[in-house]
């Protein structure tokens, strides 16, 4: 099954409240590390959780076609259950979703798509592909999505570093596409329409997959545009503005990245069962 016929049902729109109320939003991603029937994750930035006092997760509840639900889960700051990369310099983390874990939301099913390491860029992959290549990014830019739906935005655009390599000398590439505030945690899948070159080989391919899960949105540079304010008569004044903007460039991390969590989610997920005194298949 291609990426695409799953892409907007995979993430979830991720609204963090501040202690000081203040609310910023942010995108995550339905991620599972293992076969565990209770093993269910969003993975995100790390910066998109920082200093929460409540989050807040959206998804579908399974219901009965044509009518759909949408539910949202909140993850306390008391029981927040979020693991963050071992690399204090790697922006990821995930949320446990408890909620799914006990395999009950009001009597329905959770309508989600997990990404799965099946899905995950692969070496092979990597050295087939060329310096520029096309992405889809899917997320909520501004925190915006299609509401009555419970739908993402899906950007496109190109690798603006070859993601074979080590953007400065990090598990990292960049991508030419419009990222913005609430993009952050965005997952990004190299797209390919089939046939296509091989780089190692020269050659067009098909019958194997032309999309990879790549990885995970995190940042992206900024330009200062200075200027004068001037007044309605065109005079100037002393007034002066300093103003950031995107670059519509976006820094990537690695997708792989995401493993190098899997130990401390089955950490979490044994020390909890065991607690609740359950054991854990």
């Amino acid at each position: 099954m291609a990426i695409t016929d799953d892409i907007s049902r995979s993430t979830t729109r991720i609204e963090n409240t501040e202690s000081n109320g203040s609310i910023s939003t942010g995108t995550g991603f339905f991620w599972r590390f293992s076969e565990h029937p209770g093993d269910f994750w969003v993975v995100t930035n790390r910066h998109v959780l920082a200093e929460h006092k409540t989050l807040s997760v959206t998804f579908d509840l399974q219901l009965a076609p044509p009518k759909e639900n949408v539910k949202s889960i909140i993850v306390t700051n008391e029981n927040p259950n979020v693991i963050e990369h071992p690399d204090p310099t790697v922006d990821l983390a995930a949320i446990w979703l408890v909620p799914f874990a006990q395999s009950e939301i009001n009597g329905t099913r959770p309508r989600i798509a997990c990404i799965t390491r099946e899905n995950l860029i692969t070496e092979d992959f990597l050295n087939d592909l060329t310096a520029v290549e096309p992405v889809l990014m899917v997320g909520y830019p501004n925190g915006l999505y299609d509401e009555a739906n419970n739908k993402p935005i899906v950007r496109s655009g190109i690798t603006a570093t070859a993601a074979y390599r080590k953007y400065m000398g990090k598990r990292q590439f960049m991508i030419d596409c419009a990222c913005y505030p609430g993009s952050s945690g965005s997952p990004v899948y190299i797209y390919r329409s089939n046939p296509w070159k091989s780089r190692s080989t020269g050659q067009l391919r098909m019958g194997v997959p032309p999309e990879a899960f790549a990885g995970v949105l995190f940042s992206g540079p900024f330009i200062n545009q200075k200027g004068e304010i001037q007044r309605f008569d065109g005079s100037p004044t002393d007034d002066k503005i300093n103003v950031q903007s995107m670059m519509h460039l976006g820094h990537v991390i690695d997708a792989r990245e995401i493993l190098e969590m899997e130990d401390l989610a089955k950490d979490l997920i044994r020390e909890k069962w065991r607690s609740s005194g359950l054991e854990q298949n």
